[in-house]
């Protein structure tokens, strides 16, 4: 009986520090049915969500019709595999939001029948805006060199340009001084 108390209380504890550890995770934790609702959401997921109550909601109220069929086809995954990809979301105060999702079935206790699937969420919205600046920056900047180096072009043409008239007139004035010498005028 002694054995089975300090058993229970170890387990116990363990518990507590595993549910301890998801609950302040940063990434959001999520188990999805077979139906896509929720049966369990960390804190952070429901931060992610902008909502206080996931569980017995679907995804597919937070997704985009082709969005929620990318992710039903996506968590269509052999066993024992995991697949990522990102999900275009829209949470419950009108966000607009890109996340990270990481699916890992859960099997059954034989190991052969996904039963539901553990999902890790991560929010990149603001990585994803970043990269589209850069992008935007980038070809801003491209366009830019661009002109630059037609600019550039155009003057080093004008310089040829002025070059060439600038001879002329050394030839038209070495002309006119003989010909003041020649003519004494």
């Amino acid at each position: 009986m002694i054995e089975f108390k300090k058993m229970t209380e170890v387990l116990k504890t363990r518990e507590d520090k595993h549910r301890a550890l998801i609950e302040n995770l940063g990434e959001g934790i999520g188990i999805l049915d077979l139906s896509y609702n929720f049966t369990f959401s960390n804190p952070a997921l429901e931060e992610i969500f902008n909502t206080n109550k996931l569980i017995g909601r679907s995804l597919k109220e937070f997704s985009q019709q082709n969005e929620f069929n990318i992710f039903v086809e996506e968590s269509k995954i052999t066993y024992h595999k995991k697949r990522q990809f990102d999900l275009h979301i829209i949470t419950d105060n009108e966000q607009n939001k890109i996340l990270n999702v990481t699916l890992t079935p859960q099997l059954d206790k034989l190991g052969k029948k996904i039963i539901g699937t553990c999902c890790i969420f991560k929010d990149i919205t603001q990585i994803k805006a970043l990269i589209k600046q850069k992008e935007e920056a980038r070809k801003a900047a491209e366009q830019a060199f661009r002109i630059i180096e037609e600019k550039n072009n155009a003057l080093i043409e004008l310089n040829d340009k002025l070059q060439k008239s600038e001879a002329k007139l050394s030839e038209l004035n070495k002309v006119l001084m003989e010909y003041i010498k020649a003519t004494g005028k």
